[in-house]
């Protein structure tokens, strides 16, 4: 009788092992339908190996051990062979203890083969629905940014129509975008910080609080801003201008504070999946802006009155976070999102973070190997903010083939848009750099585009005479820059974002995109300071 070679028995339980991981696969996608004689089988096999294991005698006398191979639970063969692989298993020794020395059992890694859980198996975002659901979310996340920028000329155009000859209402045209600009941003620098810190016990971010009980919450008060914003919008009375100002300027105020919550509390959501659902997210934001000024185009393309044209945004508006509360209601009943959830809520790492870590210690080391990516993102939109929305709409144009209401809005705030979602597409495919000699070139970036607008055709309103030359007068060369920076913006973001889930442990990645999402309103907003000394830089401010 032919003793038969161990890797014999290796291959043919690896072939039984792939036809019961290809049984699997196939009941999962309804092809097999009688999956309990499958589990029945795997365990009569199981029973079999043991009985061949157990029965073996010390004495060699006992061949059954080389017939079935035993397959432990991580997916490692255990042979009882010697290193050398040669000699059979009935010579298993002389005396008593070089027999017990070789049954040891020593495992063996099939090769290009793993045992993956049931749960992993059948967590599949199929068709995407999960990437198209925060997409969806990130649209929503950046509608109230996006009607700030919209409702910015519909107050000046309310307050320059309903002056009088008193120069006290005169004021209120030049005061109102800085303090709407001021009273929208620095709350949401504030609460942004106090979301992403202090409602996160510890600096592992405690799994607890991952869950879409925020989104929902954040959503219905959107609604609810929104319905008293239109409302308010529409009974307008000459007599009542300052009251208007000032209670719209409270409305958008909420209005961001809740939008910036939502939209940090997604971030660190996505984080808790793969990396294309946190660039999913920064799609989905870019999309928002390019809706909404196709839209308002379309609307204002047709003269529509800019009372109909905000009355359609805002129904829009409202859809939006209707559409956006069911989807989170959805959300909760999909396996893959559950799945990936609960890799990162678990008791077990939890309470050992907790207990064995210093709190004190774990957050420095975690912003240490987050801080360059912080720093890059804090650049990215610094630069951006520093002349989107503020010093665009405030370049006229020369001679461009285009009426001037279209200039702005289409030239400008839509162009930005368009090549920003094209960067963030781009950004998830093309790797031009490795990550740490990113900040060079968003610092040369900067240095391009931080007084690149100004020395066009920049001339704002109420500040004198401009006294600086226009060093760029064609007005092909302002839409080149707004292209470039738009499509950078939207590329490094993207490159940024999901290098920053990349180089984060599971445990962290929560508390890491509400951080990443904390360092791109902190550019935004220093941004936003850095546009308001440009008309004194550029104009002799005898206007004020």
């Amino acid at each position: 009788m032919m003793k038969r070679n161990v890797d014999d028995d290796e291959e043919e339980d690896e072939e039984e092992y792939d036809k019961c991981i290809e049984m699997q696969e196939l009941s999962l996608e309804g092809k097999c339908d009688n999956i309990s004689e499958i589990a029945e089988k795997t365990k009569m096999d199981s029973k079999k190996r043991h009985q061949s294991l157990s029965s073996i005698n010390l004495d060699g006398s006992n061949q059954n051990l080389i017939k079935l191979p035993y397959l432990s639970g991580n997916g490692t063969a255990l042979r009882t062979m010697n290193e050398a692989g040669s000699s059979p298993v009935g010579s298993l020794g002389k005396t008593r203890e070089e027999r017990i020395a070789n049954l040891e059992c020593k495992p063996l890694r099939i090769q290009n083969k793993t045992r993956r859980p049931f749960s992993e198996i059948y967590a599949i975002d199929r068709c995407k629905i999960v990437c198209f659901f925060l997409m969806t979310l990130g649209i929503c996340s950046a509608l109230p940014y996006n009607l700030l920028i919209i409702t910015d000329t519909y107050f000046e155009d309310f307050l320059d129509t309903h002056v009088n000859a008193t120069a006290s209402q005169t004021m209120a045209i030049k005061t109102f975008r800085p303090y709407l600009l001021i009273t929208s941003k620095i709350p949401v620098v504030f609460i942004v910080c106090f979301n992403t810190y202090y409602t996160n016990g510890c600096c592992t971010g405690l799994g607890r609080t991952v869950s879409l009980r925020r989104l929902i919450t954040m959503v219905v008060l959107m609604i609810i801003a929104s319905l008293l914003l239109l409302v308010f919008s529409l009974v307008i009375v000459q007599e009542w201008m300052y009251i208007f100002a000032w209670l719209s300027l409270l409305f958008v105020i909420f209005l961001n504070v809740t939008g910036a919550v939502f939209q940090n509390s997604l971030f660190g959501i996505a984080f808790t999946l793969p990396r294309m659902y946190s660039n999913a997210v920064l799609i989905g934001m870019s999309t928002c802006g390019c809706l909404c000024f196709t839209v308002t185009t379309i609307l204002l393309a047709f003269d529509v009155p800019f009372r109909y044209l905000v009355l359609s945004v805002f129904i829009i508006l409202i859809l939006t976070f209707l559409t956006s509360l069911l989807i989170c209601y959805i959300m909760k009943n999909i396996h893959f999102f559950d799945y990936h959830i609960q890799r990162v809520v678990t008791p077990n790492w939890t309470s050992e973070i907790s207990f064995s870590i210093p709190p004190r210690v774990c957050r420095l080391k975690f912003h240490k190997k987050v801080w360059l990516t912080g720093f890059n993102l804090c650049l990215i939109h610094l630069t951006t903010s520093s002349s989107y929305p503020t010093v665009g709409r405030q370049v006229h144009r020369v001679n461009f083939p285009f009426p001037d209401k279209y200039w702005t809005l289409v030239f400008f705030y839509l162009m930005v848009n368009i090549f920003s979602l094209i960067g963030n597409i781009l950004g998830q495919f093309l790797k031009l750099m490795r990550h740490r000699f990113v900040w060079l070139a968003l610092l040369s970036r900067s240095l391009l585009f931080i007084p690149y607008f100004i020395f066009c055709n920049y001339k704002p309103e109420g500040y004198g005479t401009r006294t600086i030359p226009v060093y760029l007068e064609n007005d092909y060369m302002f839409f080149l820059g707004t292209i470039l920076m738009a499509f950078s913006s939207g590329y490094y973001t993207s490159v940024c974002v999901m290098y920053a889930q990349y180089n984060t442990n599971r445990e962290d990645c929560y508390l890491s995109g509400m951080l990443t999402n904390t360092m791109i309103y902190c550019g935004m907003f220093s941004g936003s300071i850095i546009s308001l000394f440009f008309p004194f830089l550029t104009n002799d401010g005898k206007g004020l």
